[in-house]
């Protein structure tokens, strides 16, 4: 029983932060159609299941606390769900020709009565240089931040057991700063390039290999730390 409840944990951690990359990545779809309400709106849905998924991973984590999982445990959880994020969110990337066909798809499905023609969209070449780039420095802070801010909590909860329904909600403390950059920086920046003709996915490719590079370097934090306290 107590392997499922980390399995159902893993499962939420992951879902969630796939279904949060695919929200951008449909509104990028929609936009190369010149339809930024109808992406809006995919986005909207697709964040639903997002925020189900987080809603999933939470409960079943502050389970794992009262029944008293370790806390090198959840170390090791949240290092395996970080591994996870890198290798699902590389293969999107890889095939995201596919999704962009997927949503716009979609997106016809929405508007039958508009004439919307897919286009074929260039697929940007990812530079060493761009990672001096604003968006993505920002993308990268944003996801590592948001990924602390929801791991961290429960594992110090693990360890201050007298305190931890406090201290597992301090997660929203945490993302604060990664919302204030989200808002006043990426999505400025994301709303002012969907608007513009779309030459290639640029944007995307920034945002989404600033995000893979970003679990993989929690995912080091968390492999550290583990070897750490066990030791």
């Amino acid at each position: 029983m107590l392997n499922t409840f980390y399995i159902v944990a893993w499962f939420g951690l992951v879902l969630s932060v796939v279904v949060d990359n695919l929200v951008v990545t449909s509104r990028f779809a929609a936009a190369s159609m010149g339809s930024n309400a109808i992406g809006a709106y995919l986005s909207q849905v697709l964040s639903l299941l997002s925020r189900l998924s987080v809603v999933l991973f939470l409960p079943f984590s502050a389970l794992l606390i009262d029944i008293g999982a370790k806390t090198e445990n959840f170390i090791f959880l949240y290092f395996i769900c970080s591994v996870t994020m890198v290798i699902v969110i590389s293969f999107l990337f890889v095939r995201r020709d596919i999704f962009y066909l997927f949503f716009m798809t979609r997106v016809q499905n929405l508007l039958p009565g508009k004439s919307l023609q897919k286009m074929e969209i260039p697929e940007y070449l990812f530079l060493l240089k761009d990672i001096k780039s604003t968006l993505f420095i920002a993308s990268f802070f944003v996801a590592s931040i948001n990924l602390i801010g929801l791991t961290l909590p429960i594992i110090i909860s693990s360890i201050f057991t007298d305190y931890s329904t406090f201290l597992s909600h301090l997660g929203g403390l945490v993302n604060v700063s990664a919302t204030l950059v989200n808002t006043f920086i990426l999505e400025k920046r994301l709303s002012i390039s969907f608007e513009s003709n779309i030459k290639n996915d640029k944007i995307l490719v920034l945002l989404v290999v600033s995000r893979i590079s970003a679990y993989l370097f929690v995912a080091t934090v968390f492999l550290s730390w583990y070897f750490v306290y066990v030791s």
